[in-house]
């Protein structure tokens, strides 16, 4: 078995941190350095002007710097998490948080997507140009489809029913 001093942990714990805390400071710094780089160069190159022209109000300068920002913190981060070991542990639970959060969203929308399936089997008198009213609106339906049916009201707006509501309301 190899075991170390209290002098060589102390050493090992000390180096560790001080090489992992001189990497993120580092890492930082050029994160902000390169994101200055790329918005001066894009500047320099009249890059929103050309976006503007062609009709999109928004920054791509400022959005290319946050993207080259954002990805060497990231790689700072990474770099300092491998450093302390666990960088393979956490990219494992980050893996399984994605995928829990996907499961929970696709569970939610399975809760939402059978009724109104349902509803559409029970709605199928409904047709396409019927006039219908639900509530206040009225207007004619423009297309059924499995979970929702796509209303025109009388003023041209167009309007999204869940087929649960259209079962529940709608007065022909």
């Amino acid at each position: 078995m190899c075991y170390m001093s209290l002098f060589q942990w102390a050493e090992f714990i000390v180096s560790t941190v001080l090489s992992a805390g001189i990497t993120f400071f580092v890492g930082f710094i050029i994160a902000r350095f390169a994101g200055k780089i790329i918005k001066i160069i894009l500047h320099e190159a009249d890059v929103d002007i050309f976006f503007r022209k062609i009709g999109y109000d928004f920054s791509a300068e400022e959005f290319a710097s946050k993207i080259i920002e954002f990805t060497v913190y990231t790689g700072t981060i990474a770099i300092v998490l491998n450093q302390f070991g666990v960088l393979k542990l956490i990219i494992i639970l980050l893996i399984v948080l994605i995928f829990l959060t996907l499961l929970l969203a696709s569970i939610i929308n399975f809760k939402e997507a059978i009724p109104n399936f349902v509803a559409r089997l029970q709605i199928s008198n409904i047709q396409i140009g019927d006039k219908i009213k639900i509530n206040q609106l009225k207007g004619k339906v423009a297309e059924i489809r499995l979970f929702h049916t796509k209303i025109i009201s009388e003023n041209k707006e167009t309007f999204y029913v869940p087929n649960v509501v259209m079962r529940k309301y709608v007065k022909k």
